[in-house]
């Protein structure tokens, strides 16, 4: 093969030198009038082009052309060009120009390096890196790279506080670092701020820092929210002197509908709330732990306790209270069980009230419950019975607690006083045998003998005075009677308003010498009605020992089971009088008429004689004398030396001054009488 150049001149871009080899229909080689150099087939058009493009400026590929072209810069290269390593620079119209370390065959693909000879940037098969460790840096100051875009990953040095492995140019000290397994942490101005760490799975903030919350939907906007760390395990949310809220949501659909409890700060006070709105229900709250429930005030001072029992206490004995005077009080309370006291005393009882601590109820000791008024006792429960203050009544008021009414009091020991008209009136009963009022006397022991003691004493010794004037009646006790009905045709076969049983019973070791069933001590008794004994013919007036002195009868007295209907004195058996005790004659027995014993007309046995007598008693009388029938005047002069005067059985010559009319049995007689 040939090689066969052919200098020629040209005009500008005809080549001025060229050449061919055998057989070549185009310049292999040629070179320009501009300087450029081409190379092509031989069989084509050349199309690698080197020229200057200015001064120490060459320049490859076709002026004005379009076509891509590469300069390979070969480190070695075996004759058949299978076997290379080469630097290939190329550039292509339209698209990225670039610079590649090549190899074939045998030869190895080197790293590119870009740089000064020792100060460069080498790129390698997978990576680009600089001649040295940490010693190159990709822009400066004011020569900086826009953008790095990356497939995988950026990886960087730990950093540190103070050198921020991602961090700013103006700010070297504030970006993030790698502190350590695990952990991630950004720092700024030479500080650790935050902190991710994986190891203890926990986010850590430095003390001196809050998460804050923009008022805004950007991060630049005034920050409104705060949290703070004030001291090891607290959390604070604060923000100067705003008052804070915390929420926690139930349900949340949209900010009109939706379950919240909070607790929040308002007008001063600490608040714990549940709240809702549209859709959203009412909810509760619900205080649980596991051991005690505490309430604090004033810092650390423990009040109040809900312990494991679910008993509400007071940490601090007798030192707490609930509720203020007349200020804070609860409403009302409500037990199932028993409220529970001290014992209290006198002046401070247990259970009293604020407007005077000193009134209320106490327990004074064992089974001893007393109420107090200012500090008095005045009203005493024990077991033997209810106790009133000496000096203390229990009254009644005329309306509800107003007035005074019916007042039973003390005036001395054992000695009951009513102020009022006291009525006891007796409930409607509608079954049993109810009886209204029941005196139990005591079966008292080893009393006094000398002592009277009566079961019951009525004294109504005290003196009554009234206005002048006139009363119908005055009766100190009354006894109203009774009225008695059924519901169909019944019989009480006897029926009495008072009833006494009986005399007092003998006992043991006792003897009476009297025993009265009914006692009238003095004075008149007055009976409107009849009187009637019990049994017919059985039961006496008097007895042998205790006579009736005197009986006054208006109308007539009959005696026996049949007597007379008329006359003012009948009787079916005869009389007998015994023991007439009489200032004028010891030995009379007597059965008078007259205003007194010694005068009128009575019968009865004379001295040693049994008479009828007209006339003062063993005085001057007239005498009717059973042993001779005759009728003596005693004590006249007109008998002859005699001092009494007998008639016979008619009548004298003389005749009487007048004659004494005496019905016997229902018969008028007439006896003649003569002044003495």
């Amino acid at each position: 093969m040939a090689y066969d150049p052919i200098p020629r001149v040209n005009a500008a871009g005809v080549a001025v030198w060229s050449a061919k080899v055998a057989g070549d229909s185009n310049n292999r080689n040629q070179i320009t009038a501009d300087g450029q150099m081409s190379w092509g087939p031989g069989n084509a058009a050349v199309d690698t082009f080197m020229s200057r493009s200015a001064a120490g400026i060459t320049a490859f590929g076709e002026v004005d052309g379009v076509a891509a072209h590469s300069v390979y810069l070969y480190g070695s290269r075996s004759a058949s060009g299978v076997n290379y390593e080469r630097v290939s620079v190329t550039t292509q119209a339209a698209a990225s120009a670039h610079i590649l370390t090549q190899a074939a065959g045998s030869g190895v693909v080197r790293d590119l390096q870009v740089g000064k000879s020792t100060a460069f940037w080498a790129f390698r098969t997978n990576s680009v890196q600089p001649s040295s460790d940490n010693g190159l840096d990709w822009g400066e100051s004011g020569a900086r790279i826009r953008s790095i875009y990356w497939g995988t990953q950026a990886l960087g040095p730990n950093g540190s506080v103070s050198a921020a492995s991602f961090g700013f140019a103006l700010e070297v000290n504030s970006g993030l670092i790698r502190t350590g397994t695990g952990i991630l942490s950004i720092a700024l101005t030479g500080d650790e701020r935050f902190r991710w760490d994986k190891a203890n799975g926990r986010t850590v903030i430095g003390s001196a820092w809050a998460m804050t919350w923009s008022s805004t939907s950007t991060a630049d906007g005034a920050p409104d929210l705060f949290l703070f760390r004030d001291a090891a395990g607290i959390l604070a949310q604060r923000n100067g002197t705003n008052a804070q809220t915390f929420r926690i949501y139930n349900t949340f659909t949209d900010a009109s509908n939706f379950e919240v409890s909070s607790i929040f700060w308002s007008g001063d006070t600490f608040r714990i709330t549940t709240s809702s709105s549209g859709s959203g229900s009412s909810r509760g709250i619900l205080l649980s732990a596991a051991t005690t429930i505490s309430f604090q005030t004033n810092g650390a001072n423990s009040r109040w306790q809900m312990d494991t029992d679910g008993d509400f206490i007071a940490t601090t004995d007798n030192s707490w209270d609930i509720g203020r005077s007349a200020a804070t009080r609860p409403r009302s309370i409500y037990w199932g069980t028993q409220a529970l006291g001290p014992d209290g005393a006198v002046g401070s009882p247990a259970f009293s009230f604020a407007s005077q601590t000193t009134t209320g109820v106490y327990l004074a000791g064992a089974g001893d419950l007393r109420i107090t008024n200012a500090g008095t006792d005045k009203f005493r429960i024990t077991a033997s019975g209810v106790i009133l203050s000496a000096d203390d009544n229990l009254q009644w008021g005329t309306s509800g607690v107003s007035g005074s009414g019916l007042t039973i009091g003390r005036s001395s020991n054992n000695v009951l006083t009513i102020n009022g008209a006291g009525v006891f009136a007796e409930a409607v009963s509608t079954s049993g045998t109810p009886t209204a009022f029941t005196v139990t006397g005591a079966a008292h022991t080893t009393l006094a003998t000398t002592v009277e003691a009566p079961g019951v004493l009525f004294d109504a010794s005290a003196i009554k005075q009234w206005a002048t004037g006139a009363i119908v009646a005055q009766r100190e006790f009354k006894f109203m009677a009774p009225t008695y009905a059924f519901v169909g045709a019944s019989v009480i076969s006897d029926a009495a308003t008072v009833y006494i049983s009986g005399a007092p019973i003998l006992g043991t070791n006792a003897t009476f010498t009297r025993s009265f069933a009914f006692w009238v001590a003095g004075g008149i008794s007055r009976f409107d009605g009849s009187i009637q004994p019990g049994s017919n013919n059985a039961l006496d007036l008097g007895t042998s020992a205790l006579t009736w002195r005197s009986v006054h009868v208006g109308t007539s007295i009959s005696v026996g089971t049949n007597p007379a209907t008329t006359g003012d004195f009948n009787m079916q058996h005869a009389f007998q009088f015994f023991g007439r005790n009489n200032a004028n004659d010891a030995n009379l027995a007597v059965l008078e008429w007259g205003e007194t014993v010694t005068d009128g007309i009575y019968i009865g046995r004379g001295t040693g004689v049994a008479a009828i007598h007209i006339g003062a008693a063993a005085l001057t009388a007239i005498t009717l004398n059973p042993t001779d029938g005759g009728l003596r005047v005693n004590g006249q002069s007109d008998g002859a030396g005699a001092s009494t005067g007998t008639l016979g059985n008619a009548p004298g010559a003389t005749d009487p001054d007048f004659w004494l009319p005496i019905s016997i049995a229902g018969v008028a007689h007439v006896f003649p009488c003569w002044t003495a």
